[in-house]
């Protein structure tokens, strides 16, 4: 496994008329992301398919369970730490506008986290560049433009092409290709099925057909539990937790 979350458990703290209450957002969640495998999570807005994400990139410390990745507890308490886990393991978040630095040309926002995470000599850094800008469609006009003056579809890609140039052992996708037409969306999966076996993936969408045409596998979120898992290796019927949620 790649990843296995055991009981992960998030709770926000709310207070009402003097009355503490933990509210919780995450409810002992289990799930084994398989290496080169894609694991599609699915569910209603609020349901706790990002936090999910942000729990197992750090950004937020669950309330309760533990994390393993690639067979080891995942440890970020370090500086060292967390540029290890960070050179495996990317997320690519919805909105692509406030996840880039506002001063970064996209070349800059493209050779950050090489630079960071990485000892690389500036031609193998431009060598990456050149390559996910040739398979994710970015032109070369627009490296040296401003990153948020480009479109929202073509930010989008930029952002993904971030996360993409680290080649991580896991790559989450937190509805990272809502603000794409459904054409250039299969292409783009088309592209990242050719990497399965090199890379896992965990797929967050609203979009059935999208999680149908990537995903290996089919977890439904509500109300921060698992209520279904649907096995697309072996053609499992959808469940109409799942229908219904999607609807």
């Amino acid at each position: 496994m790649i990843l296995e979350l055991d009981k992960i458990s998030h709770y926000y703290h709310a207070s009402y008329l003097f009355k503490h209450t933990h509210e919780p957002v995450l409810d002992e969640i289990n799930l084994d992301i398989k290496k080169g495998k894609c694991t599609a999570l699915m569910g209603r807005s609020g349901s706790g398919k990002s936090t999910l994400a942000h729990i197992i990139m750090g950004l937020l410390k669950p309330s309760k369970g533990e994390i393993k990745f690639d067979g080891s507890p995942l440890l970020l308490d370090t500086l060292s730490q967390r540029r290890k886990f960070y050179s495996q393991a990317q997320l690519v978040f919805q909105d692509p506008i406030s996840a880039v630095n506002p001063r970064f040309s996209t070349k800059e926002v493209l050779c950050e986290p090489l630079k960071h995470l990485f000892n690389l000599k500036k031609d193998e850094i431009n060598a990456r560049v050149e390559q996910i800008c040739e398979v994710l469609y970015i032109k070369k006009s627009h490296l040296e433009q401003r990153a948020l003056s480009l479109s929202g579809g073509e930010l989008g890609r930029v952002c993904l092409a971030r996360a993409m140039i680290v080649k991580p052992k896991l790559l989450i996708l937190d509805e990272s290709l809502s603000g794409f037409d459904l054409a250039l969306s299969l292409d783009i999966l088309n592209f990242l099925k050719t990497l399965k076996g090199k890379m896992s993936f965990i797929f967050i969408t609203h979009d059935l057909r999208l999680a149908r045409n990537f995903a290996d596998e089919i977890v439904l979120l509500e109300n921060g539990k698992i209520v279904e898992k649907t096995d697309c290796e072996l053609k499992s019927e959808f469940g109409q937790k799942l229908q219904s949620a999607v609807l």
